[in-house]
């Protein structure tokens, strides 16, 4: 007996929409248990009074098939887990929060504009050009684009296609480089 039978027994019981035999269903035999099995398992042990901390899925099957409420007592230890499942990942969440905002933190503290350095003042300088350079030039193709439309009697006229992609690739290439170099920099140990 392995934990996909555990996972088997639980959907004969409860059907295929079991969220609590899912867990059981994609453990990998031999392998480590995922979070998300241990609170199964924790789940199911209360709600079945399973005493053993580290439950075999022997003892489980066997609580399950002498349970004569087994269904019921399931549908319990489905919404604990579920409920268990939230109040984790509402936990993680949080502390992602928590961590971005201090983060933030950290930046506003730092007063100068460019926020040191010559990599962020490259990108600046990158995204004033593109604010100033290509969209104004799209924003102009449209507008003489749907002129010449309405001076041909709403007939399809092609677009004028002004826009060249190889220069606006190179500036993309030119900032993903740099921050490619920064990540390589920070492996090396040679930037913080």
């Amino acid at each position: 007996m392995d934990w996909k039978d555990v996972g088997q027994k639980i959907i004969s019981i409860l059907g295929p929409a079991s969220s609590i035999a899912a867990p059981f269903l994609s453990l990998i035999p031999g392998g480590a248990m995922i979070p998300t099995a241990i609170t199964a398992i924790k789940a199911i042990s209360a709600v079945l009074g399973i005493k053993d901390d580290n439950p075999t899925p022997d003892i489980i099957l066997k609580a399950i098939d002498a349970n004569p409420q087994a269904a019921g007592d399931l549908t319990k230890a489905q919404l604990a887990y579920e409920h268990e499942v939230t109040m984790q990942q509402m936990a993680y969440e949080a502390q992602s929060r928590t961590e971005q905002a201090g983060i933030t933190l950290q930046d506003a503290k730092d007063l100068r504009f460019w926020n040191s350095g010559w990599r962020p003042y490259i990108g600046w300088v990158i995204g004033t050009s593109m604010a100033v350079y290509y969209i104004p030039q799209s924003f102009m193709a449209t507008v003489v684009w749907v002129i010449a439309i309405q001076q041909a009697k709403w007939v399809l006229v092609p677009y004028p296609n002004t826009f060249d992609m190889t220069e606006l690739l190179t500036l993309l290439g030119s900032i993903l480089g740099l921050g490619g170099l920064k990540a390589f920099e920070k492996i090396k140990g040679v930037t913080k």
